[in-house]
């Protein structure tokens, strides 16, 4: 089942005399509910853009964007909390407040969300054990380790229980074993149902992870989709027999 759905999306940024930047264009993808994506391509290439439009953080020029079967780039505002709990998002430079502890991070998301106190707290201590840190801490999340802060904004972004979690350049500010460290427990978000979308150009990822779709941009234009292309081989392959038919009353092998 699709989970995301981008058809025809194009987007644009700026204005004046330069006139208008396109990021994104006309970009069409599909991605199955429970996929493990990995949105690659140089800077520049627009998959920070394709994640912002994910988030409704931004509207496309032209296209449609879907997720969950919801045409998102047409939802009130009102209803963009709604969407924000179906969608979590890890960013590079985590986000976190400074001065909080890491339940006090987590239990922030959850609060605007409008959840009760007592129910607030079961979910951000469940979401920080769930990526092996102790809820208990009571150091501020400046006095963790650039790791450890990766965890922090990796359990806020799963306290809401999203179907769609985003990872802007999670290992982006990261040494290789911390690195392989939050792969791994992206993979184990994943085999819990998750859908994850990381955007990244660090080829650690691609080594590391079992990976179900590469999206791959550059200069805002999808100029590889993997499952796009599985599905299209998997089609030839239906609809082609195996060999040519054997007239009929003449023996295989048969020489004319």
């Amino acid at each position: 089942m699709p989970i995301l759905e981008f058809s025809g999306v194009t987007m644009s940024y700026g204005t004046g005399a330069r006139g208008r930047t396109a990021a994104l264009r006309d970009v069409s993808f599909v991605t199955s509910e429970g996929a493990f994506v990995v949105l690659t391509g140089p800077s520049g290439a627009g998959k920070s853009t394709l994640l912002k439009l994910v988030l409704a953080s931004a509207r496309p020029d032209a296209g449609t964007i879907r997720v969950a079967d919801r045409d998102i780039h047409r939802l009130r505002k009102s209803s963009i909390p709604y969407l924000r709990r179906n969608v979590g998002a890890v960013f590079q430079d985590f986000k976190l407040l400074p001065d909080a502890t890491a339940l006090e991070n987590v239990a922030l998301a959850l609060q605007v969300l409008g959840l009760r106190p007592a129910e607030v707290d079961a979910r951000a201590r469940k979401a920080l054990r769930d990526v092996e840190l102790d809820p208990a801490t009571k150091r501020s999340s400046r006095c963790l380790s650039g790791g450890e802060q990766q965890r922090v904004a990796i359990a806020r972004a799963l306290a809401g229980d999203p179907a769609i979690l985003l990872a802007d350049e999670p290992t982006g500010n990261l040494d290789p074993r911390l690195s392989r460290e939050i792969l791994e427990l992206l993979q184990a978000v994943r085999r819990r149902g998750m859908t994850v979308v990381i955007a990244t150009h660090d080829p650690l990822v691609l080594d590391h992870v079992e990976v179900s779709q590469i999206l791959s941009l550059s200069m805002g234009r999808l100029v590889n989709d993997t499952a796009a292309v599985a599905a299209t081989s998997e089609a030839c392959m239906a609809s082609a027999p195996l060999s040519a038919p054997i007239p009929s009353g003449e023996p295989i092998g048969a020489v004319a």
